[in-house]
């Protein structure tokens, strides 16, 4: 009988250290081979830094070029605004609490991107305007007589000594689609004006 409790005795812990090798082989494999995304604790904590990380800079001012833009006339706020630069009209229009019901929306460009010390004017529906400006139509010149290169139409602009219609449109496409002129010399970006062109047109434009 002896013998025998023996042998039961060695076969229950050859069973027994067999369960416990398993189990601690499965844990060190889960361990090894388990890449960060198995891991929902790091996942919460890298999701969280990510966050955290693109929020600030989403919030950081430095990241953006700041401007100021003045909106009036047929607007819910109208007054002074603190935009991001590039911008557009309807953005603004948003912030401003949007349009009043007299307001005629089919003289906005709502898709202008505005520019830095812009004074947009809102018009009501069948409303004569003077000296007012509407957005999206920059149809009064520059106080000093100088085309604004940030605002000009293509008419205005083809007044411009070598500056034809697909030039004048080239500098309306430029500024739609990276923003307005930050210098005058910036206009030789533009396809098509070189610096010779630019010699013979900074005298008579700006971008204020």
């Amino acid at each position: 009988m002896d013998i025998f409790d023996r042998q039961r005795k060695k076969k229950w812990l050859v069973i027994a250290g067999g369960v416990v090798g398993l189990f601690v082989l499965f844990i060190f494999g889960r361990s090894f081979f388990s890449t960060p995304q198995d891991d929902p604790y790091l996942l919460t904590v890298q999701s969280s830094s990510t966050f955290q990380h693109e929020s600030q800079n989403r919030q950081s001012p430095e990241l953006f070029e700041v401007i100021y833009v003045e909106v009036k006339g047929a607007i819910k706020n109208p007054g002074v605004y603190q935009l991001e630069s590039g911008t557009r009209v309807f953005e603004l229009l948003q912030q401003a609490g949007g349009l009043t019901e007299e307001a005629d929306q089919k003289r906005i460009n709502q898709a202008e991107i505005l520019s830095d010390q812009q004074a947009l004017y809102i018009p009501k529906v069948d409303e004569e305007l003077s000296e007012e400006i509407i957005t999206g139509s920059p149809e009064t010149p520059a106080a000093s007589g100088k085309i604004n290169i940030n605002r000009a139409d293509s008419n205005q602009l083809q007044t411009l000594p070598g500056i034809g219609e697909k030039k004048a449109q080239a500098i309306i496409d430029h500024r739609s689609q990276n923003g307005s002129f930050n210098t005058l010399e910036s206009l030789m970006d533009v396809a098509g004006i070189g610096e010779a062109t630019f010699t013979n047109l900074q005298e008579l434009i700006t971008i204020k």
